[in-house]
């Protein structure tokens, strides 16, 4: 019991805080491609995702998740994919160089070097922290306890294994060819925001294909919902099962252990609002 309740605790602060972050991104976007009003933009992405996974729950996160990945994977591949082409294979490093950032294509491109400096102990640590600790996240464990089958176990793990490598060697990818691309530099906070001037850039420009870019833009979103449905159901669950019924009352009813876990639901979102 003390066990559950201190890994239930640690799950609830930071996958709420890690929610938030993801309503927050949602936000964004949605201010960043339609000039709406951040709050107002975050308001109508949280409530799409506390609709469906009020009304779905698991399963309901589960579908969602499996589509949103396939659209996000998509862009992911193809954005960087057709940038290469447009600028060549040639002019990338070129490009780094004459960007305006006082980039050293040498020391860019080195994985051992950080800003110019070889990369420091505590960012090796962070990143190595960030790598291992994805195997035991809680929201992706959940889906290999939910395999109908144990012999399908074997499968699920070499699917998630090619996915995750594709997508995270493909977002590194998208760092490196963005730099080299954008006409305008990005600094400061915009650097985060590099894959959807990317894309704008790309379908707006190089190729005047709006609905296309506009379909890749959605994928940026799908990886935003994916990842908050999937947090706000593992955090709700850690109280409502973890530390409501396993601590406090052993003996509370499955309708009030589902309408604790639907309040804390929503609690994110309306610490991000506020």
């Amino acid at each position: 019991n003390i066990l559950i309740t201190i890994s239930a605790i640690v799950i609830v602060i930071f996958f709420v805080v890690y929610s938030a972050s993801a309503f927050a991104s949602g936000g964004k976007l949605f201010a960043s491609i339609t000039k709406m009003d951040y709050h107002q933009a975050l308001i109508v992405g949280a409530v799409v995702i506390l609709i469906y996974t009020f009304l779905g729950g698991f399963l309901a996160v589960c579908t969602t998740d499996f589509v949103q990945g396939m659209m996000m994977l998509v862009g992911v591949l193809a954005v960087p994919i057709l940038v290469v082409i447009v600028l060549g294979t040639g002019n990338i490093v070129p490009n780094l160089v004459n960007s305006g950032l006082n980039v050293d294509a040498k020391d860019y491109l080195n994985i051992f070097m950080q800003d110019g400096k070889p990369i420091s102990g505590i960012s090796i640590a962070s990143q190595l922290a960030w790598g291992l600790g994805y195997c035991g996240m809680p929201h992706i464990l959940v889906r290999f306890m939910a395999v109908r089958d144990e012999k399908e176990l074997k499968k699920s793990k070499t699917v998630a294994i090619i996915w995750v490598a594709l997508s995270l060697f493909f977002a590194c990818f998208i760092g490196v060819v963005g730099r080299a691309f954008l006409t305008t530099p990005l600094e400061g906070g915009d650097t985060e925001k590099v894959f959807i001037k990317m894309i704008l850039q790309l379908f707006t420009e190089n190729y005047y294909l709006p609905v296309v870019g506009g379909i890749f833009l959605c994928g940026i979103l799908a990886a935003i919902m994916s990842t908050a449905d999937s947090q706000l159901l593992v955090s709700a669950s850690s109280v409502a099962e973890d530390i409501y019924k396993g601590v406090f009352k052993k003996d509370a009813d499955d309708k009030t252990v589902l309408n604790l876990s639907l309040i804390h639901i929503s609690e994110p979102t309306r610490q991000e609002a506020i």
